[in-house]
């Protein structure tokens, strides 16, 4: 089948990226080795900044406010004849979080960010529902939602998908120079001899055909810069993709994915992002957001304008080598009061593997015109980091970019 764009009534929303930092509990400042000067799309600074770790508490819950029937969920999320609920267990499918794929830490039904017992949140009404969110996730205007998915095994048409789809149109090979949705071995003096670098596989734990990128650690550069000390495998948008899979500022997004790294995938102590959030022109040296594998960990790392990038949240890597984990990103692409909520889970076992909620942040880069998201593998490979690391294969699958009240469909 070929790539879909879906128009959905339901929920919302990392070119060239630098190296976020890496803390630990104790809140200890690590240096990075790295730097470099990127392209039209952002440059990378030359040197990261020091980071300190940044906790989010866990919101304490309260008790569900207006629930006659004392169930533990709210009435206004529960179902009746009119409203939709395709999975009939009573809970309206725009709350559900089996749908929206959000957290639901009460294991009630209903992703939390809509309960005002379970986030920061206003309920001026008292009837359990945060505003804040049902607002802009739910009542908002729908956009159209993209999703790329794998077509069949092959490796000839893998790139043709990503670009057709983006663009909603057959799109000629001779555009994807201009375009660059993807960021691979396609410049001189790139890693050319070995073929494409992307193509599409049968996974028998999905039992799904899925996206697979290779990297190669001694081969492979990066098209966007010119320094030599990185190397680049990415799936993108930028400005020459339509507006409905970019962020302009005020949008809600959700991103929403299947990502799968090697079960004896190597990091080093500089970074190697497996998911960026980029902003394109003005302030977009440093990426906003970052997924990064850092040693033994996996880290959250966030740079607002103008200041040091700090760890969000941090979890142990291991657990996610060689494991399907679905992931689910929620943007309010605002100046200051913007938003930033990452879950990451096993999709097998359904375990939660990190968490991040972050209120009132600096989600918008002065200057800057649009946002995108990056799916891949971005990673500095210069001495000593360069000691650490080995080939790598990323997996992906069912890649959603969703404005406003769009939603993603389910794995």
């Amino acid at each position: 089948m070929k790539f879909r764009g879906y128009t959905i009534l339901f929920l919302f929303a990392f070119v060239s990226a630098c190296g976020g930092g890496s803390s630990s509990s104790d809140n200890k400042v690590i240096n990075e080795e790295n730097g470099v000067v990127g392209n039209n799309a952002g440059s990378e600074p030359e040197k990261e900044t020091e980071t300190q770790t940044e906790v989010e508490p866990e919101p304490e819950p309260e008790p569900q406010r207006n629930d006659a029937d004392n169930n533990g969920i709210s009435d206004g999320f529960q179902s009746d004849a009119s409203q939709a609920d395709v999975n009939a267990n009573g809970i309206i499918d725009g709350f559900d979080s089996e749908f929206t794929g959000g957290i639901d830490r009460n294991r009630n039904g209903v992703d939390d960010v809509f309960e005002f017992s379970m986030s920061v949140a206003t309920d001026n009404d008292k009837d359990g529902i945060n505003e804040n969110f049902v607002d802009a996730l739910v009542n908002s205007e729908a956009d159209n939602v993209l999703v790329l998915t794998s077509d069949g095994a092959d490796t000839a048409n893998a790139k043709q998908l990503i670009y057709d789809s983006i663009m909603g149109r057959s799109v000629d090979p001779s555009e994807y120079a201009k375009l660059t949705f993807v960021e691979d071995q396609s410049c001189e003096g790139a890693h050319l001899d070995y073929g494409e670098h992307l193509d599409e596989v049968y996974d028998s734990d999905l039992d799904k055909t899925v996206f697979r990128a290779v990297v190669h650690v001694n081969d492979d550069v990066d098209c966007s810069t010119s320094g030599g000390d990185r190397q680049r495998f990415e799936i993108t948008t930028n400005g020459y993709a339509p507006k409905n899979v970019t962020g302009e500022q005020g949008e809600w997004h959700t991103y929403r994915w299947l990502f799968k790294v090697d079960s004896d995938f190597q990091s080093s102590g500089s970074f190697g992002h497996i998911f960026q959030i980029k902003a394109i022109s003005g302030d977009s040296g440093w990426p906003i957001a970052t997924l990064t594998p850092r040693n033994d960990s996996l880290e959250l790392a966030y740079t607002p304008s103008g200041s040091a990038t700090r760890v969000l949240t941090q979890a142990n890597l291991e657990q996610f080598k060689g494991q399907w984990i679905e992931s689910l990103v929620r943007v309010n692409y605002v100046d200051n009061n913007g938003y930033l909520e990452v879950y990451l889970r096993d999709y097998i076992s359904k375990e939660t593997l990190l968490y991040s909620q972050n209120m009132d942040i600096d989600m918008w880069r002065d200057g800057s015109n649009t946002a995108r998201p990056k799916w891949g593998l971005y990673r500095y490979i210069l001495p000593p980091a360069l000691q650490s690391l080995k080939d790598e294969t990323i997996w992906l699958h069912s890649m959603c970019i969703a404005e406003k009240s769009g939603r993603c469909p389910s794995f």
